[in-house]
């Protein structure tokens, strides 16, 4: 099953006071650079969706032919939902995987098993979610291009709340618990706040 990678970075910080893909993962990376690295090794189309491009344009070079590229939002201020919307589109496999760059501990490895859990139950779906405990990380899963025109429904709605895709009739949707693609605890935890950086991951 050969999937596409879009990875989120158009958040608008206001907590963390910064932009987080700049955030410095480690001495050799940030977390845009370190996001792009483990996508471009599982897929060989990867798309970064961004609130403006300008700010992003130099992450391209060099990375263009590995199968890098931007899209950017029309709908400014809208939220993951024209992020991944964006994605979708520019998308040329059937399935795509989404991630948020402030997701640290999302590898290659989990990416590989996501997929592969896929394949051994042979039933796709057009969203694959994961979930930790009661809560779905509608953040870190796999979407179907078939999602398309029910995004396009949601913003003649003026709806933009991505939980919401989740639970629209007619989708089918599987929540697969994060034990079971034998990943860490906080795969899907993301970093909100100077304290979270802190606390989640330079502890």
């Amino acid at each position: 099953m050969k999937i596409s990678i879009g990875i989120l970075t158009g958040g608008k910080s206001k907590r963390m006071g910064a932009n987080k893909a700049f955030l410095k993962y480690n001495e050799e990376k940030n977390f845009l650079e370190h996001a792009l690295d483990e996508a471009l090794a599982v897929s060989d189309d990867v798309i970064l969706s961004v609130d403006e491009e300008g700010k992003y344009i130099n992450f391209l070079k060099g990375r263009e032919k590995a199968g890098l590229k931007l899209v950017e939002d029309e709908r400014k201020n809208y939220g993951p939902l024209e992020g991944l919307y964006r994605i979708l589109k520019a998308a040329k496999e059937d399935y795509c995987f989404i991630f948020a760059v402030d997701m640290p501990y999302v590898e290659k490895a989990f990416v590989d098993a996501f997929v592969s859990y896929i394949e051994d139950a042979g039933s796709f779906k057009d969203i694959f979610v994961v979930k930790k405990g009661d809560r779905s990380e509608p953040l870190c899963a796999i979407y179907s291009k078939k999602l398309i025109p029910y995004i396009e429904e949601m913003f003649e709605k003026e709806e933009h709340r991505l939980k919401m895709l989740l639970d629209t009739e007619g989708l089918s949707v599987e929540s697969i618990d994060i034990n079971k693609l034998g990943a860490c605890e906080n795969i899907a935890e993301n970093i909100n706040t100077p304290s979270d950086y802190k606390e989640l991951f330079l502890k």
